[in-house]
């Protein structure tokens, strides 16, 4: 399985299991590595 199919899947299971997010800081660096992963990922298709 991709690692970024694993990295969804767990952060999935522990967005479940907090009771509340008071606060989430997004910086310049972080949100840059989120996105470069995005694109380095392959596309997802639509197998109808």
């Amino acid at each position: 399985m991709p690692p970024a199919i694993l990295l969804g899947l767990a952060a999935q299971q522990l967005a479940g299991k907090l009771e509340t997010i008071e606060h989430v800081n997004v910086t310049p660096d972080l949100l840059a590595a989120v996105l470069g992963e995005f694109r380095k990922a392959p596309a997802l298709t639509d197998a109808r």
